[in-house]
């Protein structure tokens, strides 16, 4: 996800933020045991608490669609509407976008993969390549958090074909095809993930210009409202709530938090920092979400590595197991921003060389 031109306060910290809680859950997983299987010594509030704040990582990337929703696909959907879409500078902004980082991430899955002694699949490397995860392959070697990048290859192209259609002038027929292949592949995939998308984008559209603590206070509740009822719906084995058959499918949930949250969003980015304290959590949090993306592709397997130098996951919350966890968390951001620097970082520059030989040649 990037932000083009006019850049919009807080989402870059919401997208650290969401890259993050996605690297903590996982975090915890490879280094402490389900909260069932802990020491009846370690069950308390504070540690139920560290819990259920890092068992939330697919409501994290329901936040990434959404943004991605609303700072791709409106900003696209609005040009398209004015005019001003350029079907080629899209998909090339779009691919080389997901491409730069993607190539050098699988690259260390791959050596990962070698090091902890796994069989190396090719057809699923090739398949991650071309985003085809979930469809016709797994994530590779395991790097779980690559499902999510083929929704976001088949959102951009949807929207690509769209344009295609409106915007040409001769053999509809094919963009109509293309169209109807897309959406085919939804059905594979899992289509309410592109509702949420979409929501974003509609969202973007129709976005308010009047801040209002009431609709912004009221959606923050409501997320908080919706993030349990989805904690309840996919509750471990230590809980069994009552309550959990009166809620709506986790389908449903997922497009109900999305809605919420993209309003929240039209509420967030009307609220410019004025104090330099808080410009400065704004601007930190555009430094630290410039490279989430590389660190939401690279950190698993790191975290397997370290899995397979045979560690026991601790069955306490102990001193030594939150220093761990926090090392490895630590680790996973510093790796993760070194890929950054010569890949990601220089996105801007491989487009423009890709632009000059695809499109100025």
């Amino acid at each position: 996800i990037m932000i083009e031109k006019k850049h919009l306060p807080w989402l870059d910290l919401l997208r650290f933020i969401a890259a993050f809680e996605v690297l903590a859950v996982h975090a915890r997983g490879f280094i402490f045991v389900e909260y069932n299987a802990l020491l009846d010594s370690s069950k308390n509030a504070l540690v139920f608490t560290f819990y259920a704040l890092t068992r939330m990582g697919f409501e994290a990337v329901i936040v990434f669609f959404v943004l991605s929703g609303f700072l791709v696909g409106g900003k696209a959907i609005e040009r398209l509407s004015k005019g001003t879409f350029r079907n080629k500078d899209y998909i090339i902004d779009r691919m080389v976008r997901i491409m730069v980082p993607l190539i050098p991430a699988l690259l260390p899955t791959l050596i990962c993969s070698i090091l902890v002694s796994e069989s190396i699949n090719f057809l699923e490397f090739f398949g991650n390549l071309f985003s085809l995860q979930g469809i016709i392959v797994k994530p590779f070697s395991g790097n779980a958090p690559l499902w999510s990048l083929s929704y976001e290859f088949w959102f951009y192209l949807l929207i690509f074909t769209i344009a295609g259609m409106i915007a040409s002038k001769v053999k509809k027929w094919y963009w109509f095809i293309g169209l109807v292949l897309i959406l085919s592949i939804f059905t594979i995939l899992n289509p309410a993930f592109l509702f949420c998308w979409a929501i974003g984008a509609i969202v973007y559209l129709y976005k308010s210009n009047q801040k209002s603590n009431m609709i912004f206070g009221v959606s923050m509740i409501g997320l908080i409202l919706l993030l349990a009822s989805i904690q309840i719906s996919v509750a471990s084995k230590s809980i069994n709530p009552w309550i959990i058959q009166y809620l709506p499918s986790l389908n449903i949930l997922y497009i109900m938090l999305s809605a919420v949250f993209a309003i929240c969003i039209q509420q967030v980015i009307l609220r410019f920092p004025q104090r330099r304290f808080f410009i400065r959590i704004n601007n930190a949090g555009s430094f630290l979400a410039s490279f989430s993306y590389t660190l939401y592709l690279t950190h698993y397997p790191l975290l397997n590595f370290y899995k397979s130098l045979g560690f026991e996951k601790y069955n306490y919350v102990g001193l030594a197991g939150i220093l761990l966890y926090l090392l490895s968390i630590i680790g996973c951001i510093i790796i993760a921003y070194l890929i950054y620097l010569p890949f990601e970082n220089k996105t801007d520059y491989y487009k423009s060389i890709v632009k000059r030989y695809l499109i100025n040649a």
